[in-house]
């Protein structure tokens, strides 16, 4: 087993925060598109699938027709920018890895 010495400490969470925002400072700016793209198009798709799903649950237990088709639709349209979204983040990978290529 590993001795853990007594001096080191935990870092603050607000400290976390800025050794982040430090890095992000010297990432390109390939880099900083493909990690915001990525992580808001995965989000989008979540959360579009889970419309999708509480759709269903609304259909199965009777809502009215329009209540279900209209969740249902608005579910798709989140689903869909999510794939948008992260078939961009894609794009930026690829040319991130060609800029570390030259």
């Amino acid at each position: 087993m590993k001795h853990i010495s007594p001096n080191k400490r935990k870092v603050h969470p607000i400290f976390l925060f800025f050794i982040v925002k430090l890095q992000l400072v010297k990432m390109s700016k390939n880099k900083k598109r493909w990690l915001v793209f990525a992580t808001i198009g995965l989000i989008l798709i979540g959360t579009g699938l889970c419309l999708v799903i509480d759709a269903a649950f609304y259909k199965e237990n009777g809502a009215p027709v329009i209540h279900w088709i209209s969740y249902g639709t608005l579910a798709l349209i989140v689903f869909n920018s999510g794939i948008s979204v992260f078939g961009q983040a894609v794009i930026e990978r690829i040319r991130l890895l060609r800029e570390k290529e030259n």
